[in-house]
């Protein structure tokens, strides 16, 4: 089945769709996204533990403070483990773990980074790559969650 989605004017900026034209939405537009599951060659299969790393993925994001208010509850209508469940279905758990978290931080750096000014993101992106260097940003949360999600990472690889 389709699916409907109506963008309101809080959308009123500029959307730009597959085809790299630009819309400007000015009133409320619903816009139908085709059913692509059903017309998939192939069986969509979701991961088994999907419910699991679902929880634990979100409460991981909350332990650091982030997502929080209307930003949470937003970051939860996403579902973006659903998403990592259908493209790792046959995945271990703990990978399936990582991938969510991994896909989690993005998230994050993205949302950060349409919200700070351009000094700010450049400091954003040097704390996600040291942190992933094993280099530690004294308070950043990017820099935070990227560095437990190396550890964890390395710790799953070498054991």
């Amino acid at each position: 089945e389709d699916i409907k989605v109506t963008m309101s004017n809080v959308f009123r900026s500029f959307i730009r769709t597959n085809s790299n034209v630009i819309l400007k939405m000015s009133t409320t537009q619903t816009l139908v996204l085709p059913d692509l599951i059903s017309t998939c060659p192939f069986k969509a299969s979701v991961h088994p533990e999907y419910e699991r790393v679902r929880r634990e993925s979100a409460a991981w994001v909350r332990g650091f403070g982030v997502f929080t208010g209307r930003r949470g509850s937003s970051f939860d209508h996403l579902n973006l483990e659903l998403l990592i469940s259908l493209a790792h279905p046959n995945s271990g758990y703990e990978e399936l773990r990582l991938c969510c978290d991994w896909n989690a931080v993005f998230f994050l750096y993205d949302e950060l980074s349409d919200i700070l000014l351009g000094k700010e993101v450049r400091e954003l992106g040097d704390a996600f790559l040291k942190a992933l260097g094993g280099e530690y940003t004294h308070n950043s949360v990017i820099s935070d969650m990227t560095k437990e999600w190396v550890s964890r990472t390395l710790h799953l690889i070498y054991n």
